[in-house]
């Protein structure tokens, strides 16, 4: 890490002004060194950069603000930040699923429900499963129950369907 700041520093000495690509990579050595506070100023100083271009460096920066805000228990803030990446059109279902958890975490369970049900929209067992550990990690219980109820009724032929199923009837009590 001292190389890679040193490596930095002297970059910005040649370059005089801030880049994005500086500011992004000295954000990035921020966040290696798990020093968030720091890693999330350089990733908004990077974004401010950028001058309101949407492409693959800007879902990267707005990714690595997100986990910075995680990090240091800014959930409503990361909930935010999962937002601009689906309204830039970034709508994965991994999107959709760490906006659920971050307002999960930031005790909106309604918000994180209707993202929740983006992420089990394509019938996955798997993703079926992901929501419902979360939700059961987080204390809710019922909430979880309901999305292993409604999986038991995604049907699928594949021995792996019916150990799917078996599985989530063994969670729910239904021996």
């Amino acid at each position: 890490y001292d190389q890679a700041q040193t490596c930095l520093d002297y970059a910005q000495e040649l370059e005089k002004e801030d880049t994005l690509a500086g500011k992004r990579a000295r954000g990035i050595l921020y966040y290696e060194q798990e020093n968030y506070e720091r890693a999330l100023s350089c990733f908004e100083d990077a974004l401010a950069l950028s001058e309101g271009a949407v492409g693959q460096t800007q879902y990267d920066l707005l990714y690595y603000m997100a986990e910075c805000q995680m990090s240091i228990g800014r959930y409503r803030d990361a909930a935010k930040t999962y937002t601009r990446l689906v309204d830039a059109g970034n709508t994965s279902v991994n999107n959709y699923y760490l906006r659920g958890l971050a307002y999960l975490k930031s005790g909106d369970s309604s918000s994180a429900g209707l993202d929740f049900n983006r992420v089990v929209e394509s019938g996955s067992y798997a993703e079926y499963w992901k929501v419902y550990s979360v939700l059961i990690e987080h204390g809710q219980e019922q909430m979880a129950e309901t999305y292993l109820t409604k999986a038991v009724l995604l049907g699928g032929s594949l021995d792996s369907d019916h150990r799917w199923r078996a599985e989530f009837h063994y969670f729910l009590g239904n021996y």
